[in-house]
């Protein structure tokens, strides 16, 4: 989460929106799929495949709807859950290649 925290402060940065609101939301998402994954009995290519759909899903659908309330309007689109939808099953499969590289890489 501290991690994710930074990179999003780093992202806030490049984007025309409130400094911090990427962070936050990045920050509490993978705070939550960190406590999520924990709990697994087995890091299995379903659940790592369900993690990254879910927490990309959740991270977009998150700065959208806080960037709404700081008075970003224009972040709230019809097209919001596609967005969702097309980013976590892109996410999703490129994990695919590279979960295997971390844990060869954290090993």
């Amino acid at each position: 989460a501290i991690v994710a925290f930074g990179a999003g402060l780093l992202w806030d940065v490049y984007l025309a929106t409130p400094l911090g609101l990427i962070a936050i939301c990045f920050a509490l998402v993978a705070y939550s799929v960190g406590n999520i994954e924990e709990g697994l009995f087995h890091n299995t290519r379903t659940q790592v495949l369900v993690l990254v759909f879910a927490g990309t899903f959740t991270s977009i659908a998150l700065y959208a709807l806080i960037g709404a309330v700081l008075g970003q309007r224009n972040l709230l689109t019809e097209d919001l859950w596609l967005i969702c939808l097309l980013a976590g099953a892109q996410n999703a499969a490129l994990s695919l290649i590279v979960s295997p590289v971390v844990r060869w890489a954290v090993k």
